[in-house]
């Protein structure tokens, strides 16, 4: 009997990647996808359910989602599907389902962050609401669709089982 463990899902991020180096050395980054899908119920009347999962990206691709991608920032995302268990302090049980990313294309143009990402105060915010934005200021860039290859690695592959996140 053939197996097959694939997840194609387009979302929304619910939150900021997350860039983070395994116990094993493996740089990985994750965020949330919120899914959504509309169907039309037996009654006639619209609806809508939101799923989330949680994504975890490969060293390749992990500096990329992590420049180019931020909470609200639309992306579809190609893998395969993992839940984990554990147990917190309280030795109170915890379950989450994870789709460990394969493939990842950004689906919004958007210019990578320069710096680390902060807040900003609400004062400073305030002072600067009422300036317009320049009008001779060229385009931002196009963010690219995959991350190149840089190793023989297949995608994926660099997340192992044992690794610990």
């Amino acid at each position: 009997m053939a197996n097959l463990n694939k997840m194609i899902l387009i979302g929304r991020l619910t939150r900021d990647p997350v860039l983070n180096t395994s116990r094993s050395g493996n740089r990985f980054c994750s965020f949330g996808l919120a899914v959504n899908w509309k169907y039309v119920a037996a009654d006639g009347s619209q609806k809508e359910e939101t799923e989330f999962v949680d994504v975890i990206t490969s060293s390749r691709d992990a500096d990329q989602c992590n420049t180019y991608l931020r909470k609200g920032s639309t992306a579809y995302v190609e893998g395969r599907f993992r839940t984990r268990t554990w147990n917190d302090r309280n030795n109170v049980p915890h379950f989450v389902v994870e789709l460990i990313a394969s493939s990842i294309k950004f689906l919004d143009n958007r210019a990578p962050q320069q710096g680390p990402r902060e807040e900003i105060e609400p004062s400073v915010e305030r002072a600067f609401q009422n300036i317009a934005p320049a009008s001779n200021v060229p385009p931002a860039p196009v963010a690219p669709l995959t991350a190149p290859p840089t190793d023989n690695q297949p995608p994926g592959d660099s997340i192992q089982p044992d690794d610990v996140f």
